[in-house]
């Protein structure tokens, strides 16, 4: 697949195909959008899907949905400290976080 084909689209921009799409080729949909034809007829394909999701939440902008995770706050720390080391310039991978990360807490129930 081609990069400029790979656009996020947001649930409007994925009605608008939908709503437009009487009579048309996915191809020429495809062109039209800047999205790829394999795209379109994805949506073509889930277009009660799609709409139900659009009825529902029918204003929304965002192109993805923000997903929390229990550990929302051990994922913020790690974030600084992994910020914080990078911007001295020191390099960091996967078992230096995890030692950052679980000797503190392993001091603080000794």
């Amino acid at each position: 697949m081609a990069a400029e084909n790979q656009n996020e689209l947001s649930v409007k921009q994925t009605v608008d195909p939908l709503k437009k799409s009487d009579g048309k080729s996915s191809r020429r949909l495809a062109a039209a959008y800047g999205i790829g034809r394999t795209r379109v007829q994805n949506i073509l394909k889930r277009k009660h899907e799609i709409m139900e999701g659009f009825k529902d939440n029918g204003s929304s902008s965002r192109k993805r949905q923000c997903v929390s995770t229990a550990n929302t706050d051990i994922n913020d720390l790690m974030r600084q400290r992994f910020l914080k080391l990078r911007g001295q310039h020191i390099p960091v991978g996967g078992p230096m976080m995890l030692y950052l990360m679980f000797i503190p807490a392993w001091f603080k129930f000794q």
